[in-house]
């Protein structure tokens, strides 16, 4: 369920084109939760990726007709009815992802398809209804907060946790948290976590340096006047570790220059090349800093090569019919 509703709403997402803000707001996620995502689809839309991405979703005849069966299901039209997308998790599992999108959807059209579902099921929350149905053998959980908002979780008690946050019923984030993204002028999406080494402890990451360096990560996109600009600011245990993942960064990012040149590189880093001397890493106490202003130019760019270098790569692992029947 979190991969198919990820990618859903990354799909939205990026065909979203309205000219109007939708911020984090701090509110809307506990105080407990250890990771933030917010994508502004408004601000998204009405910056310079827009032509990009529907570019891509025009040439893509999957993500048309997935487009086409949301909007039917939904009733509601992208790009003008969907403005944010907010995630949050109390940990690392997906079982533990709340969703809060705040769209303008059609509540009671989307209602009675779900009710057509055998598995449909819906139980009062105070004021509310949690509902839930089965999707290919997986049982969601979802509201609708508001005429404008919903939520969606694999769990009944994490649906009814954000209603009582968006209520006002909860402890929420405070404006100080470290999970609680900025949400200024050109800000695009963040991501933030205050417990980066938990990741550690889980299985796939055990042995990765990343995690077991980090305490908190901080990570925003914002676009203004030409320039994309990638942010983070990244937590470690003192001021000595964090000189050492500095140096760290500062050792990948001349190597990835100096292999720019070699004319056996992998087409994407020589892509990537020509943006590297504007990324400046500093370390700051315990914690080191990066940003990194592109133009978007030079973004664009580095898009066009990269699809070209992935369109290369799937033409070649094509078998030729043509050598089946030779042979």
């Amino acid at each position: 369920m979190l991969k198919r509703a990820l990618l859903t709403l990354g799909l939205i997402a990026a065909t979203a084109a309205v000219a109007v803000a939708d911020p984090f707001e701090a509110k809307t996620v506990p105080a407990d939760a250890k990771w933030v995502v917010h994508l502004d689809v408004d601000a998204i839309a009405a910056s310079a990726f827009w032509p990009l991405i529907e570019q891509k979703i025009n040439a893509d005849t999957n993500l048309q007709n997935g487009l086409q069966q949301f909007e039917m299901m939904a009733g509601m039209m992208v790009p003008q009815d969907l403005h944010a997308v907010t995630l949050y998790g109390r940990g690392f599992d997906g079982a533990d992802v709340v969703i809060i999108a705040k769209a303008r959807a059609n509540q009671r059209q989307l209602l009675t398809m779900l009710q057509a579902n055998p598995s449909f099921a819906s139980a009062p929350h105070g004021s509310h209804q949690i509902i839930s149905w089965e999707d290919k053998g997986k049982v969601i959980h979802g509201a609708f907060f508001s005429s404008d908002r919903a939520v969606i979780a694999q769990s009944n008690e994490n649906v009814g946790k954000a209603l009582d946050i968006l209520d006002g019923k909860g402890e929420a984030l405070k404006a100080g948290s470290a999970l609680a993204l900025p949400t200024g002028t050109g800000m695009l999406a963040g991501l933030a976590s205050d417990s980066v080494t938990s990741l550690a402890k889980k299985p796939e990451n055990q042995g990765n340096p990343v995690f077991a360096n980090l305490t908190s990560a901080c990570i925003t996109l914002t676009e203004q006047a030409g320039t994309v600009t990638a942010k983070g600011a990244f937590g470690t245990a003192d001021e000595a570790r964090a000189q050492q993942l500095k140096t760290v960064a500062d050792g990948f990012k001349a190597l990835g220059v100096m292999l720019a040149v070699n004319e056996n590189t992998d087409p994407k880093l020589k892509a990537l090349a020509p943006l590297l001397p504007s990324l400046e890493i500093a370390a700051q106490d315990t914690r080191v800093m990066l940003c990194w202003p592109v133009p978007f130019t030079q973004v664009k760019a580095l898009v066009n090569q990269l699809q070209d270098a992935n369109g290369k790569k799937k033409r070649n692992e094509i078998p030729d019919d043509r050598d089946k029947d030779e042979n």
